[in-house]
């Protein structure tokens, strides 16, 4: 063949590949194209058979070669034609590399090319290209098969890891949800023991093992203590205590680090002394008995931030990452609904707060209402039903009067059992042990006090209150009902001249005793209007006496005959009914006249037919005539 048409099957064949892989703009290659033409492309659609397949197939490529940029690297490998010059077999190796801002992909391909010598011009009868499986010595592509198979297992792999992760996703949500639903439904505190058990149930299911409880801890940063509610996993069972924040350095570290943020996350680990150290702790504070603690080898202890307090669990083992993660999810759902709960809570404490206020008006207004010292037993009859109102459980309710010269009380007591109105009981400070507590602890002005009296204790004072004490006026069916009583728990607030008390079976709770003490603190306003009643009481009660004296000065002096005695024992009988004495009748005695020491008689008496009389009494010797006759003596020789 000469240069010439080796020289144009060099041209034909570059045409051709550079127009077929876009390397350069697209050109119309029919000029090149033999009549029967066949072509295989490197994908499996890629079957041509004219001229205007190739073409279709040609504009196709370069419209998805737009914004790449093409460049070959080619390696010629076989070139071969035929003795007669006119057939020409053409085998490249190529890459194709394809490059955009974004990435850059290259394309391994074989391209066999078979070009036909016809009036002058080599024109394409054959083509050929493929991608080459990456393998040697495999011939029927069985490494292809496996790369394929473990490829694909990987796909089922992941996909399948990826339904594993979503379903155990699902389950987590299910059981965030559970969580969620008992923390959405909490009305007071002590239901935050039930989210402490849905958890605790919870983790288990997902396999957290060693769990030794869940807990909820609501810290009271002012008293420092924390109220802590716990569900112990081993034992199925709920416990509530207030613990103080104090009395072990473990727990105190916990109470700041959860104080410190909203986000903040506490762990501990307690091993040899210092485990041995919280269970002596524990012990010596009377809790939640734990006998799995004194024989495991360390305590661990996980918890969460809510503001106020925490949500925590503890267990016999290191807990692991995903448990961890799940008590964390666990423990935002809580946080959402603990949030909303102490909304509640606050809400709750403002409309109780309004109650409180309501009562003690009530009082205060029934208080500043008294017009009589008598009508103290009302004050006490309200103080028991606005106790009641406030679900206070009440044996009694009593007002003491405390007198400190005569070591005495007064005491107005209201008692649901009695059915009558509230009255006075006067009573001394006996030697008693009760007593002795009351008395000091009203001299201490203590607004807080807290005295319980049961066993022996109650029993002798029980005799003696409804023995020697004008308590013995009690109905009997009440006296005996409060002898049965297993304890009093006597709850005190005291001022300068009173106190006020509540009596109870159950213990009181500090925010009875704050309740208390407000009662307390209107109460002695009232009281303060009682002794100012009682001093104007006085003075009236004085200025009638003073004025019924003068009545009976007057009538005296005016005297002029014995008869007017008739007249002035009258008036004298009249004046002391009018200062409210009660008589059945008054006597002027005059006496010895005369030898026999008989007595002469002016009388007057309300209820008789005749009112006034004069009446000669002869002397007997009896022990009144002569116990008188002797007072008489007396009272001439000494004035007394």
């Amino acid at each position: 063949m000469d240069s010439q048409k080796k020289k144009l099957l060099e041209e034909t064949y570059e045409r051709i590949i550079n127009v077929g892989l876009c390397i350069v703009p697209y050109e119309d290659l029919s000029d090149l194209i033999a009549p029967e033409l066949m072509l295989f492309g490197t994908t499996k659609d890629e079957k041509v058979f004219s001229f205007g397949e190739l073409d279709a197939m040609f504009k196709s490529q370069y419209e998805q070669m737009v914004g790449f940029d093409p460049s070959l690297d080619r390696k010629r490998i076989f070139n071969r034609i035929t003795e007669d010059g006119k057939i020409a077999i053409i085998t490249e190796e190529v890459t194709l590399t394809i490059s955009s801002p974004d990435a850059v992909k290259t394309i391994f391909i074989r391209c066999s090319c078979v070009m036909e010598y016809i009036d002058k011009q080599w024109k394409i009868t054959h083509w050929h290209a493929s991608t080459p499986v990456d393998t040697e010595n495999d011939h029927w592509h069985q490494e292809e098969w496996k790369r394929e198979k473990d490829k694909l297992q990987k796909l089922v792999d992941e996909q399948t890891a990826d339904l594993q992760g979503k379903n155990r996703e699902l389950e987590i949500e299910a059981s965030i949800e559970r969580v969620r639903a008992v923390a959405m439904g909490m009305t007071k505190p002590e239901e935050m023991l039930k989210v402490c058990g849905v958890i605790s149930d919870q983790l288990e299911q997902f396999g957290v093992e060693h769990i030794r409880n869940v807990q909820t801890v609501i810290i009271n940063e002012e008293k420092g203590t924390y109220h802590n509610y716990q569900y112990f996993t081993p034992y199925d069972k709920e416990s509530f205590e207030i613990t103080e924040c104090d009395k072990n350095s473990t727990v105190q570290a916990m109470i700041d680090r959860m104080l410190e943020s909203p986000d903040a996350f506490f762990t501990t680990s307690l091993t040899g002394e210092e485990l041995a150290t919280f269970r002596s702790y524990r012990k010596q504070e009377n809790q939640f008995p734990d006998p799995l603690l004194d024989d495991t080898k360390s305590l661990n202890g996980y918890f969460f931030s809510i503001g106020p307090g925490g949500l925590g669990i503890t267990l016999y083992r290191p807990l692991n990452e995903g448990g961890l993660e799940i008590f964390k999810r666990f423990h935002s759902v809580f946080s959402l609904a603990y949030r909303r709960f102490r909304d509640i809570e606050q809400a709750e404490a403002q409309a109780r707060e309004a109650k409180i206020e309501s009562a003690l008006e009530r009082v205060r207004s029934r208080s500043l209402a008294m017009h009589h010292s008598s009508e103290l037993s009302a004050v006490v009859d309200t103080l028991m039903r606005e106790f009641t109102n406030l679900e206070f459980t009440l044996t009694f309710c009593i007002i003491n009067l405390i007198n400190e010269q005569y070591m005495s009380n007064t005491v107005w007591a209201a008692n649901p059992e009695e059915g009558k109105d509230p009255e006075s009981y006067y009573m001394k400070f006996e030697d008693y042990p009760f007593h002795h507590s009351m008395w000091e602890a009203w001299k201490a002005q203590k607004k807080r006090f807290v005295y319980t009296l049961e066993g022996e204790e109650k029993k002798t004072y029980d005799e003696y209150l409804y023995s020697e004490t004008e308590f013995r006026r009690f109905p009997k069916h009440v006296q005996e009902a409060n002898k049965a009583l297993e304890r009093y728990v006597a709850g005190f607030t005291f001022f300068k001249y009173s106190g006020l008390q509540t009596v109870s079976v159950n213990p009181i709770s500090d925010d009875e005793l704050e309740i208390l003490e407000r009662f307390g603190r209107v109460f002695e306003q009232a009281y303060t209007r009682f002794l100012d009643l009682q001093k104007a009481e006085a003075q009236a009660r004085e200025a009638e006496i003073q004025l019924a004296l003068e009545r009976v000065r007057a009538k005296t002096m005016a005297m002029k005959t014995q008869s007017d005695l008739l007249d002035i024992i009258e008036l004298f009988g009249e004046q002391l009914e009018a200062v409210g004495i009660r008589f059945d009748n008054v006597t002027f005695i005059a006496g010895p006249i005369s030898k026999k020491r008989d007595w002469d008689l002016w009388s007057y008496a309300p209820e008789a037919e005749n009112t006034t009389d004069k009446i000669l009494i002869p002397y007997i010797e009896t022990p009144y005539f002569t116990k008188t006759a002797k007072a008489v003596k007396e009272y001439q020789k000494t004035g007394q």
